[in-house]
């Protein structure tokens, strides 16, 4: 009663016969119309041809009534032949997982045939440099601080004072102050009894000279002087307060005279900050790396196979198989 086959949509047969229908179809639009115009010239002939035409006519109603009732005979027995489709999918089936994978901490997705187990591990997640000490060193002459001192002379300005009194002695410079030479003169006596009278005059002081260097310079000293060259052995006069001295003099003149200018020199002050050296010791320090760690994801999985469902296909000859339905089948909608 049953014939079980693979699904076939049976497109190829209703097309065949879909062709064989409108041939039938077209063969009788044909033959129609001749029959008329046959008829037209029937009634121009003799009784005779008349008598055969109808005779024929007769012959082809029957062969027509015939070929009718062959054909609703042929549908009869092909409504009778119509074969109904039923189909099954049968059920996905699974196999056994497989053996663990090892662990690993590349992500794997779940699915129904892969099963993941997770573990949260505190593993290495990256790597940091640090510095340890390993000894000390030191470092002389080093830079270890600083000192200010804002009473650093860096020079000297003058200042005038006042003119001294004549003095028989060549006067000294002393602390801050200056004496400089304005005129000086020294008496010789040559052995020709003649008196000799060498003169200096002192260098004229101007805003362009008036510097503690140059001044200190000009402080009186005659040891220059040399007396003139027609004086043999010169000595210094004496000269006599008594009055029956031949070499008596009333109010003598010095042998000797100095006429001074006093001048005060005056500091520059700068402020100046000079480094302050020493030994210094260091730490030393080595470079090294170290792990770093944190909670770190592993999986681990196991596959098992997969079979999808099969299509199963059994024919019938009732559109309502109540014993092909209670198995699990349904009615697809093709007939042949």
């Amino acid at each position: 009663m049953y014939e079980e086959k693979k699904i076939k949509i049976p497109f190829r047969d209703i097309a065949l016969q879909l062709i064989v229908i409108v041939l039938f179809v077209l063969a009788l639009l044909w033959f129609f119309p001749a029959k008329k115009i046959m008829k037209g010239e029937d009634n121009n002939s003799n009784n005779k041809q008349s008598t055969e035409k109808n005779t024929n006519k007769n012959n082809d109603t029957k062969e027509t009534n015939s070929s009718s009732k062959k054909t609703s005979s042929d549908k009869k027995d092909e409504k009778k032949a119509k074969q109904y489709e039923y189909a099954k999918t049968s059920e996905v089936e699974y196999g056994e997982y497989g053996p663990w994978s090892e662990w690993s901490t590349t992500y794997v997705a779940p699915s129904d045939t892969v099963e993941v187990q997770t573990e949260v591990r505190n593993s290495i997640t990256g790597w940091k440099k640090d510095y340890v000490q390993t000894g000390t060193q030191t470092n002389t002459n080093v830079v270890v601080g600083t000192k200010t001192d804002s009473k650093v002379i860096t020079g000297y300005n003058v200042e005038f004072v006042r003119n001294m009194p004549a003095s028989t002695e060549p006067r000294v410079n002393f602390d801050d102050y200056l004496y400089v030479l304005t005129s000086a003169y020294k008496k010789y006596k040559c052995e020709d009894g003649s008196i000799i009278k060498q003169e200096v005059i002192g260098a004229p002081i101007t805003p362009d000279n008036l510097t503690y260097d140059y001044l200190k310079t000009q402080n009186g000293d005659l040891s220059g002087l040399n007396p003139p060259a027609n004086c043999v052995n010169p000595s210094v006069p004496s000269y006599s307060s008594d009055p029956d001295d031949p070499d008596y003099e009333p109010n003598p003149e010095p042998n000797e005279q100095y006429n001074y200018a006093l001048y005060r020199r005056v500091p520059i002050y700068t402020t100046v900050t000079e480094d302050i050296y020493g030994d210094v010791t260091s730490p030393v320090y080595s470079e090294r790396t170290e792990n770093t760690y944190g909670d770190v994801t592993y999986y681990r999985f196991r596959k098992r196979s997969y079979k999808a469902g099969s299509d199963s296909i059994k024919w019938s000859d009732s559109e309502n198989d109540e014993t092909l339905i209670s198995q699990g089948y349904h009615f697809t909608g093709n007939v042949k």
